[in-house]
């Protein structure tokens, strides 16, 4: 999901433990991606990733998005 906060758009996403490592997360970001581009919104997309999530990190990394 997306939530909306001003000008922000946060992306929560969660995967269940059994389809993990399977591309699923790029996918769907790709997804969210996509859609607020046809939308034509001028949302900023974000995610606040824990420290530990590396593969969720590595997903944002090759999508272009900047770690903080």
């Amino acid at each position: 999901r997306v939530k909306r906060e001003g000008n922000l758009g946060i992306i929560h996403y969660s995967i269940a433990t059994q389809y993990r490592a399977q591309g699923y997360g790029e996918k769907m970001l790709i997804l969210i991606e996509n859609y607020f581009v046809q939308a034509d919104t001028q949302l900023v997309l974000t995610a606040y990733v824990k420290a530990k999530n590396i593969a969720s990190q590595r997903i944002f990394e090759d999508l272009g998005y900047v770690l903080l």
